[in-house]
């Protein structure tokens, strides 16, 4: 399971700032991989808003072309699941600018399948009618939360039925954009 968050929504302009990835087997979590990320350029207030991410929270960790690396061996070769998939690997692609050939499970598509009657998709709206846990818009509270949605669909369908429909290989929609050129640090 992954998720990061971001200095706004547009990967070819803005930044990482927080990634976090649960490594689950049979079912239950047996790892984890966090770490927050120093911006090279603005973080928009309307994403500090959203994620509650600020340079003085930002300033002292760790850039991206130092933990991504450590990032990619986590995850290695498994199926990448996320809420709205699409997002994160868009970002960590563009960002990293490395593709992601992994296979992803997303939980936004087989939510509106397992869950008809939720009011929307969010994620946020989930955790209230399916009482989920982890806190809300940080990479780690998603992932757990992610992961939990996870547990839940799998109660309403079987792991076969989600394997043959849900996991998707990447197509042109989770494409990476060219990763913009920024002065040294």
């Amino acid at each position: 399971v992954i998720d990061v968050e971001t200095s706004g929504l547009n990967p070819c302009i803005s930044e990482i700032l927080e990634i976090a990835a649960i490594k689950v087997r049979n079912n239950a979590e047996i790892d984890r991989y966090h770490t927050y990320v120093r911006p090279v350029g603005v973080i928009s207030p309307s994403a500090s808003a959203v994620n509650g991410l600020t340079w003085s929270k930002l300033y002292d960790k760790p850039y991206l072309e130092e933990i991504q690396q450590h990032f990619f061996d986590f995850v290695g070769d498994d199926i990448l699941v996320g809420h709205n998939i699409g997002f994160d690997v868009r970002f960590v692609q563009t960002r990293c600018g490395t593709l992601i050939h992994n296979k992803c499970f997303d939980t936004l598509k087989w939510s509106r399948l397992a869950f008809p009657y939720a009011p929307d998709y969010k994620l946020d709206t989930l955790r209230y009618v399916l009482y989920l846990h982890g806190d809300s818009h940080t990479a780690l509270g998603d992932c757990i939360a992610t992961h939990q949605l996870l547990q839940s669909i799998a109660n309403s369908y079987t792991i076969t039925e989600m394997l043959e429909n849900g996991i998707e290989p990447h197509t042109s929609s989770y494409q990476s954009y060219t990763k913009p050129v920024y002065d040294d640090h």
